[in-house]
């Protein structure tokens, strides 16, 4: 049973005698507005919600193409700024193989001396004899001797170092004590080659 049926009911039933009769319908009219009011309330937040959501139904389309588009943007630099970085990552790898087959495929001479080992060593049998002495430390007529006895010992020239340089090269190395690489300027010969004729 409602209210306003409820109020109804006990108007009925009540004596006029223990009620106040205006009291009792300014009560009715009352709980009518307050039950009006409500429904107007619930009703215009509904309308309220239901323009909303045409408002938000009817939302201009460009807005949404700016968005999109905002959004490509967002996406094409964040690509341009990974190409630039990949481009240099590239010019770095570029500098380090140029660098690395500039040192190991063009290579520059090191020993660029006029005077070569062998130059050096028919420099010293054709000068002075105490110059032989010195530079090798034996006379020039014991260099001769050496020299045949390494050919009889089957000894002989090798594909680029001939065999007066190589003993040339161990004579001054017991006489100088110099390092293998001065060994080498000496006689503008690699390492390598002076290291054949001077380490055991």
């Amino acid at each position: 049973m409602s209210r306003n049926t409820h109020l109804a009911y006990q108007l009925l039933r009540t004596p006029h005698s223990l009620y106040n009769t205006d009291a009792m319908f300014s009560r009715l009219w009352n709980h009518s507005d307050d039950t009006n009011s409500d429904d107007t309330s619930d009703a215009c937040d509904a309308e309220d919600a239901r323009d909303a959501r045409d408002d938000n139904e009817r939302e201009d389309p460009n807005d949404a193409e700016k968005e999109d588009l905002h959004r490509l943007q967002q996406i094409i630099s964040v690509f341009q700024k990974l190409m630039v970085s990949a481009a240099g990552v590239v010019d770095i790898a570029v500098d380090a193989y140029n660098s690395y087959t500039q040192a190991h495929y063009d290579k520059e001479p090191y020993h660029t001396s006029a005077l070569s080992g062998i130059a050096w060593v028919n420099e010293l049998l054709a000068g002075h004899p105490e110059r032989v002495r010195c530079e090798l430390g034996v006379h020039r007529h014991v260099f001769i001797v050496l020299l045949n006895v390494l050919r009889e010992s089957s000894i002989d020239d090798s594909k680029n170092v001939m065999l007066e340089e190589q003993l040339a090269i161990f004579l001054y190395a017991c006489v100088t004590g110099l390092s293998v690489c001065h060994l080498g300027e000496q006689f503008q010969r690699s390492n390598d080659t002076i290291s054949k004729y001077v380490l055991p």
